[in-house]
């Protein structure tokens, strides 16, 4: 072969190898850009697993701060961490809901008929409260997400990612992973609202799977139910509230234990409903209203703030529990010195859920009943 045409053709098959070798090398970072974003969007770095201890986990309802920018408002949440730390021991893991949106968000006021009568924007100042709770968790999937659309959706993200608090049931985040001290905790959040995570057994046994893995304890976070004292009971059919789905709780919270889930707890009543031991699992179908303020009724049992304690096991089963009874009153949140609270969802429990191995006493302890 002449030289210069072989010198020719091996440069040419040079820059070809190394074309598909950058082209190799390209794709590749691209697919790594896709699993980081995935991992920091999704999860928290994990480390060495602790499967040796019990875990205690907190649970709580709709946590809204204010609507309004005036210290007097401010003021009145100041004292709520002393309050807790007074009467909750030592906490592993605390999950929430926040309801709404959260930071400075400035919006025009929409005067088309899509305005809503009621939306929700916690004020960032408001976010010193969030930290001192020392929150782990907060459902972001429920009907007041998008009260300020993505424009408070972004903002919102970024106040809790400063605060450290993680958080699902976004469309675009349906669950995170957080390493506590050892112990994997899986959340996901869902609800029935558009841009949410669905409320779909479904797609939950997907989320489940794919993260079974890489967690120890998977904690579901749902938002449904009717509103208000008239959805007091947990009943075995789907729900409507105003004519809006608001999906079947019973039937979601049993399928997505039979698919993997530990403790499932819901939100979106505003009132206390009972709780269940399911297949060694706890089930809570609403914790009512933690810490809310604005238009949120506090008459009658949208008063009553219970905060549940679940203990499980290595193995995310159940091993006992407390109900921390709170009343919101316009002052501030106040500790239920009376046991209204753990007295109403002590008959719930045994009038919804009869068959259930679950003891509550007068006091709030939660035990099993074979115990």
């Amino acid at each position: 072969m002449n030289p210069i045409l072989k010198t020719g053709l091996l440069t040419t098959l040079l820059l070809i190898n190394t074309s598909n070798r950058e082209n190799g090398i390209l794709k590749q970072k691209e697919k790594n850009k896709e699993k980081t974003h995935i991992e920091i969007t999704q999860t928290t770095e994990t480390t060495q697993t602790n499967k040796t201890t019990h875990q205690t986990i907190l649970l709580a309802g709709d946590i809204m701060l204010g609507t309004t920018y005036n210290n007097k408002t401010k003021e009145k949440y100041k004292k709520i961490n002393e309050l807790l730390e007074n009467t909750i021991p030592k906490k592993d893991c605390f999950c929430g809901n926040l309801e709404g949106t959260l930071g400075t968000i400035e919006t025009k006021k929409d005067t088309t008929k899509n305005w809503k009568t009621y939306r929700f924007k916690t004020p960032k100042e408001f976010d010193e409260i969030l930290e001192e709770l020392q929150i782990d968790f907060l459902n972001r999937a429920n009907n007041h997400s998008f009260d300020y659309g993505t424009k408070g959706v972004i903002i919102t993200n970024k106040n809790l990612d400063s605060l450290h608090i993680s958080y699902a049931g976004l469309g675009t985040k349906p669950y995170v992973i957080k390493n506590i001290n050892g112990t994997r905790y899986g959340f996901i959040g869902a609800s029935p609202f558009r841009n949410t995570n669905p409320l779909r057994v479904k797609k939950i046994k997907e989320i489940l799977k794919e993260i079974k893995d890489s967690t120890d304890i998977t904690i579901v976070a749902f938002h449904a139910g009717g509103e208000g004292k008239e959805y007091l009971h947990t009943t075995r059919e789907t729900e409507y509230f105003k004519g809006e789905y608001r999906g079947n709780p019973y039937v979601f919270a049993h399928k997505v234990i039979d698919a993997g889930a530990d403790i499932v707890y819901g939100q979106g009543p505003h009132v206390p409903r009972g709780i269940e031991l399911y297949n060694n699992k706890i089930i809570a179908y609403s914790l009512g209203n933690f810490i809310t303020q604005g238009h949120f009724s506090l008459e009658g049992e949208q008063q009553y703030s219970p905060l549940i304690e679940v203990k499980v096991n290595s193995q995310g089963d159940f091993v006992s529990g407390n109900i921390y009874g709170f009343i919101q009153t316009k002052k501030g949140l106040k500790k239920d010195t009376t046991n209204k609270t753990i007295k109403l969802i002590k008959q719930l429990s045994e009038e919804d859920f009869p068959k259930s191995k679950l003891y509550i006493s007068e006091e709030g302890k939660i035990k099993r009943k074979d115990e």
